[in-house]
Parts: C-alpha cells; structure tokens; sequence
C-alpha cells in the first residue's frame, strides 16, 4: 500500500510541476496571433537607399484578462528572421496620447521619415461584443537584414505578445506579408 501512495504522490508532483512550467509568469498574458481581416492588415517592409520603411498593419484580439492601455504600459514592435533580429522598437509607457474619445491611442514624429525612427504608432478600439483593436505602426530606419523570407513578428503592450510566424512574400522593394 505504501508504494501505491508513494507512486500517487509522485504522479501528483509531477502533474503539478508539469502545470506550473505550463502556464505563462504571473501577469504575463498567453501569446495571441496578429491577424488580419482589415483594410490594411499586412507587413510592410520596403529596402530603399536612405531610410528603409517598416509597415504593421494588424488586427488584435486579446483575452478577455489582458490590460491594453499603451499610455501606461508602452509598446514594443520586433521583427527577427533566423538570422537574428531585423527591428526591435520600444515606445516606453508615457509616450502615446489618448485621444479625448478614449478609445484611440497615438505616437507620432513627422521627422521620422527623415532622421529615422517610430513615425506613427497607433492603436483604435473597435467596440462589440468581442472588442478588438486596429493596429498601426510605421517606421523608417535600417531594415537590411530583413534577407529571409521566414520572419516572425510580435507586437506586445504591456504583458499581452501578439504575434505572427511565417513566410513573407518578396517583392520588387522587399517584402510583404498578409496577416491571417
């Protein structure tokens, strides 16, 4: 009978340290996909002399746990490819203004497209039963190790990663990806 008990609490600790590595740290959100199904819902990157030019355009839904509010908690935008990491942008809590009708958050420097950097960072509230939040985040800088097609992207505010995996399509300029 003591082996009996002695496998059941064994049993027992494993399924709890099993469960433990399971789930995401305190307060950190479980990973939510990028998708698309808007007017503008893609990846953008475009190689050019001088600056390069970086365009996410994406649709995010997060759990119904998740705290988005950019004012307090910033943003941050990176992009890698097996080769290491194309961009990674921080916007620190602070920086994005929300509009008066509170449901609408923007980052903005115009002189970004000439001296580099975040040119617009914009989250909308898109109200409903299951609110979700149109994203768009434009930059200007040096994206010319963005040489392989297979890139994943993730976009986290606050605690709550949204992301994307998979393969963007070349094109003339560089490289686009449709969000699903």
């Amino acid at each position: 009978m003591g082996s009996r008990w002695a496998v059941m609490a064994a049993t027992t600790v494993t399924l709890l340290l099993a469960s433990a590595v399971a789930q995401p740290a305190l307060g950190q959100e479980i990973p939510q996909p990028l998708l698309g199904n808007c007017c503008f819902c893609k990846g953008q990157i475009r190689i050019v002399p001088g600056l390069d030019f970086l365009r996410v355009g994406a649709r995010i839904v997060p759990t119904s746990t998740a705290i988005i509010d950019p004012v307090t908690t910033g943003m941050s935008v990176e992009i890698s490819n097996a080769n290491g990491t194309v961009i990674s942008v921080d916007i620190p809590p602070g920086a994005f203004v929300e509009k008066p009708n509170g449901r609408r958050f923007v980052v903005r420097d115009r002189t970004a497209k000439q001296g580099g950097g975040v040119y617009i960072a914009m989250l909308q509230e898109r109200p409903g039963n299951n609110p979700s939040y149109l994203l768009d985040f434009r930059y200007y800088g040096d994206l010319s190790s963005a040489t392989l097609a297979d890139m994943t992207t993730v976009v986290t505010i606050g605690s709550s990663p949204f992301f994307d995996v998979g393969p963007w399509s070349s094109t003339r300029k560089g490289w686009v990806r449709k969000f699903p």
